[in-house]
Formats: C-alpha cells, sequence, structure tokens
C-alpha cells in the first residue's frame, strides 16, 4: 500500500532548482565569513563543497 502519485508529480517533488540552491549558498557562505575566525574551517569547508556541486550542475543545465 503505497501513495498513488504519477512520475510526473513524483519528479516535480523530487526535483530541485540548482541556480537557487547556489545562490541560497553563496549567501549562507557570506553569512559564516561574517563571523569570521570564529566559524570552524570544516563548516566552511563544507559549504564550498556544496556551491562547487552546485555550480557544476547549473553549468552542466547551460
Amino acid at each position: 500500500m503505497g501513495l498513488d502519485i504519477s512520475a510526473e508529480t513524483m519528479q516535480t517533488l523530487t526535483s530541485i532548482d540548482s541556480g537557487q540552491w547556489r545562490d541560497e549558498m553563496i549567501s549562507l557562505g557570506k553569512y559564516l565569513n561574517s563571523y569570521g575566525d570564529r566559524t570552524p574551517r570544516a563548516l566552511l569547508r563544507q559549504q564550498e563543497i556544496v556551491l562547487d556541486a552546485l555550480s557544476e550542475e547549473v553549468a552542466k543545465a547551460s
């Protein structure tokens, strides 16, 4: 017994707007950098990894 959801609806529900998320990650990076040296380097690195992946995705779509 599962949900009666079409493939098209499932695609819409599970898709993301890479460009919009890239913009969010840029904004998050600025926010994290506002804390200066108090921001853990590992957290900044993870933000950069996600931003790079989203940027690659946007470039592929162009």
